[in-house]
């Protein structure tokens, strides 16, 4: 898997979502340093609730904005995982105590190596 290119975070949801005439105004997502390190380099998205058309709700919109700023943690949590699943070489224990088998540790790793190469654009 290549180096990530996307911001890096950690990023938070900025603002809320609010009537301004007959549409609401953006919500964003901000790249934020940690303790205000270094300078803020602009937003990640902007997002917009669709409530006027009957479309994306204003609740909605704000939930898809903390989704898409939890996005690095997810990302760098799912690596860590992704570890831990190889270094347990097929003695996943589940949460009964059984041990997985290689086919579903396997099917884990799948699932985790397609969902971090679509966050890095190799899917």
């Amino acid at each position: 898997m290549g180096a990530e290119k996307f911001t890096k975070g950690p990023w938070v949801a900025l603002g809320d979502v609010h009537q301004v005439g007959n549409l609401d105004e953006h919500l964003w997502c901000g790249d934020v340093s940690p303790n205000n390190a270094t300078p803020f380099r602009g937003p990640i998205c902007h997002i917009q609730s669709c409530d006027h058309i009957g479309g994306i709700s204003r609740e909605e919109a704000e939930a898809n904005a903390r989704l898409i700023a939890a996005g690095p943690q997810m990302f760098e949590a799912l690596k860590a995982a992704r570890q831990q699943v190889v270094t347990l070489g097929g003695e996943v224990i589940e949460a009964d105590g059984k041990i997985v088998s290689d086919a579903i540790q396997a099917a884990i790793l799948m699932a985790i190596d397609n969902a971090l190469a679509a966050a890095t654009g190799e899917a």
